[in-house]
């Protein structure tokens, strides 16, 4: 019985005993029940990490790794975005899955930086009165003014331009997307468009597409002018350019832009070396403090190295609100000079803006060591006596009209023979002057016009002036600065033509090039040995450190 017993309760254990296969299900179920909470919180956090990030602007997510920053957006562009205060409207027109990703990138970075901007995107298939609207071509960013009702339109050929080489094979050479959308902005919410004219007729020369472009950029529209033409400078001129005449003012010609300084006119006169002294041209640049010097002028101490040329040099840029940081580089070459005349008018204050080292020389003078001035400003101010004088003279023109108001009944009598009598005499004179006219030969008409006319010369200045001279016309020559990309000249001129201008700031942005190929790796240096070789050399052999331990374990 005991033996029985026994063999009972044996048996009960060994059922009670839960089996191994039984063990490994509820192991796997809590494994899995683990794993499956894991997953579940890990993809909760990445979802709710995606939408986090997806509210960030576009210039947290986009990182510029392209070898000329086409993505960047300048301090320039940045400035303006902050201090906008009307509201501007963006709108990309173009089929969608059209627009190119760099241009779309941009954008949205661009739209990013200002509450006051705000971004569409229309697709003409869908919406074609949009192109009526506008009167534009699909494949355009349209960028209006509401407040202002202005807006101007940039194709995305202006964005991304090609270029043809010999064999006629076109290649995208520039991304323009910050300069033509920055100056767009600066466009439409501008109250004041300005006008400038160029002077012609004297063999001056043609300013650069590239230049046209930056001054469009400003608002600044640009026209024709010729004084032999037309008889005086208009009034809507808010500055007149002369760039780099070879020939002379005449007298006429001289004797207007004289008054039109005189009256509060701006000039900007751009010199170079000429074979003959152009005499009107210094006259004017002498009645504002600079004597020219029709010399091409080197420098031993700032030339370029590799033109083997104290011809070629960068110039010193002054510390002013005008020019550039003086850290830039501006290169000019075969160049002319200035110096501050000896005998500066008591009105004029002198501002220089780009000058050599002490140690430059005139040709042909290679012992000489001064310094010449390559660019000044002259502003001549109305003396304070002539504001005082005007005022006084207008205080006795009213006693003077208080008294002879009382005489006047008395004189009328005698003014109405006086006035037969001066009719006659007018009559005669006109008559006798007919006739000489008409005696008068082609040879008098061409000494009148050679002499000139100084009636209605200016002796003083009735408004405050500007007169801007730059010696180093090849300054802005496309011809030079298409061969240097990391040159600020078209900065600097822009920077000198804005400066005429109180509501107008240099927001003209140039083109990046797209010769090289955008997101690539730059040249040879630390972080490419870093992130090219050595973390690849060490991972992989920290790999097989730990795989060759793992086997002898």
């Amino acid at each position: 019985m005991r033996g029985k017993q026994a063999g009972m309760d044996i048996k009960k254990k060994k059922e009670k005993k839960p089996s191994g296969k039984n063990i490994s299900s509820v192991v796997q179920l809590k494994n899995g029940s683990f794993s499956l909470a894991v997953t579940a919180i890990v993809l909760a956090i990445i979802v709710v990490v995606n939408l986090i990030i997806g509210q960030l602007p576009s210039k947290l997510l986009n990182w510029d790794l392209s070898e000329t920053g086409i993505f960047s957006v300048s301090d320039t562009s940045k400035e303006l975005l902050k201090d906008l205060d009307k509201d501007v409207t963006v709108e990309v027109v173009a089929e969608t899955g059209n627009i190119d990703s760099r241009i779309e990138r941009f954008i949205s970075i661009y739209g990013d930086l200002s509450s006051k901007l705000k971004v569409s995107y229309i697709d003409p298939v869908l919406h074609p009165e949009i192109l009526t609207k506008y009167g534009i071509s699909a494949n355009s960013v349209v960028v209006s003014c509401e407040e202002t009702g202005k807006n101007q339109v940039i194709s995305f050929s202006d964005i991304i331009v090609s270029q043809q080489n010999y064999y006629g094979y076109s290649s995208e050479s520039e991304f323009d997307a910050e300069g033509q959308l920055t100056s767009a902005v600066a466009a439409v919410t501008s109250d004041n468009d300005k006008k400038i004219y160029l002077l012609r007729g004297h063999g001056e020369s043609a300013i650069s597409q590239e230049l046209g472009e930056l001054l469009t950029k400003n608002s600044m529209t640009t026209s024709n002018l010729n004084l032999l033409e037309t008889a005086s400078v208009p009034d809507d001129c808010d500055l007149l350019i002369i760039n780099n005449p070879t020939s002379d003012l005449g007298t006429d010609e001289y004797t207007e832009l004289h008054n039109y300084l005189y009256q509060g006119g701006n000039v900007l006169l751009l010199r170079g070396v000429t074979d003959k002294e152009l005499t009107n041209f210094n006259e004017l640049m002498e009645d504002y403090g600079m004597t020219m010097v029709n010399s091409y002028i080197g420098d031993r101490d700032r030339y370029y190295q590799r033109a083997q040329s104290a011809f070629y040099f960068f110039p010193m840029i002054t510390s002013n609100d005008t020019n550039v940081e003086t850290t830039s580089s501006i290169l000019v070459g075969a160049v002319a000079g200035m110096t501050a005349s000896e005998n500066t008018p008591e009105d004029v204050t002198l501002t220089t803006l780009l000058t050599t080292s002490n140690n430059a020389f005139r040709e042909g003078n290679s012992n000489e060591a001064t310094q010449f001035i390559l660019a000044a400003s002259a502003q001549k101010t109305v003396p304070a006596d002539t504001e005082s004088e005007s005022e006084l003279e207008s205080g006795s023109d009213t006693k003077e009209t208080e008294k002879t108001s009382a005489e006047s009944v008395s004189e009328e009598a005698s003014t109405e023979s006086v006035t037969e009598n001066a009719s006659e005499e007018v009559t005669s004179e006109a008559s006798s002057e007919a006739e000489s006219t008409e005696e008068s030969t082609l040879e008098d008409v061409l000494t009148d016009i050679s002499v000139g006319n100084t009636d209605g010369w200016l002796e003083t200045p009735s408004a405050d002036s500007k007169l801007t001279v730059i010696s180093a016309s090849t300054m802005i020559d496309s011809s030079l600065i298409g061969n240097f990309t990391g040159i600020e000249n078209l900065n600097e001129f822009i920077n000198i033509v804005s400066s005429y201008f109180d509501d107008v700031q240099n927001v003209s942005i140039p083109a990046k090039s797209l010769s090289v190929i955008y997101n690539t790796v730059t040249g040879s240096n630390i972080w490419n040995a870093l992130f090219i070789i050595i973390i690849p050399v060490f991972s992989i052999v920290a790999g097989l450190v730990v795989w060759i331990r793992r086997r002898k374990a």
